[in-house]
């Protein structure tokens, strides 16, 4: 009966972590919302309506996403990105300038990491439910604190401040009657 139980457990459980687990596709649609935009530095914010627009190109190798910003006192914006699937299945953003950056899909989570001008950048995209979860981060290089622990294995370990931030809740746009947005 124990072993009943237990084949049960295991079967339900690896059930649930196979449907929980999000693919690239599951990021295609069109989503709106209101971003955030602080700088500590300048201590300033602002906030700004934002549309992402997410999709496949190609079956399983590359996919679009443009971000449009649209403000009445900072103006409007649009930046075009394109996700490539590499052999191996490893992924990369091509922002169609010249600058490719390794993304990564980890638990429901798209995630760039770089560094640019003296300055480092995380970019995530988080998908929960239909919502799309949008976070960058900046945090200067020369903003740092430094510890030393010393021990059978000396560890340092280097932290920086973030300073900038922009997020956002993007909801997916719902077609209304007569095929409007």
């Amino acid at each position: 009966m124990l072993r009943f139980f237990l084949v049960l457990f295991l079967g339900y459980h690896s059930f649930l972590v196979k449907s929980q687990s999000i693919e690239i596709e599951d990021f295609i649609g069109t989503y709106a919302g209101e971003m955030l935009l602080i700088n500590q530095e300048k201590n300033t914010s602002n906030t700004v309506q934002v549309t992402l627009d997410f999709q496949e190109v190609k079956k399983d190798s590359i996919w679009t996403y443009q971000m449009t910003y649209k403000s009445l006192t900072l103006g409007s914006m649009s930046k075009d990105y394109e996700i490539q699937r590499l052999q191996g299945g490893q992924l990369q953003t091509d922002e169609k300038n010249g600058i490719v950056i390794s993304i990564s899909l980890l638990d429901d989570c798209l995630y760039e990491f770089y560094e640019s001008d003296e300055m480092y950048f995380t970019v995530t995209l988080r998908k929960n439910k239909k919502k799309i979860l949008f976070e960058l981060t900046c945090l200067p290089k020369w903003n740092k604190k430094e510890a030393f622990v010393a021990g059978e294995t000396p560890l340092t370990i280097t932290s920086y401040m973030t300073t900038v931030v922009q997020k956002a809740i993007l909801k997916p746009l719902r077609k209304l009657s007569r095929g409007r947005f």
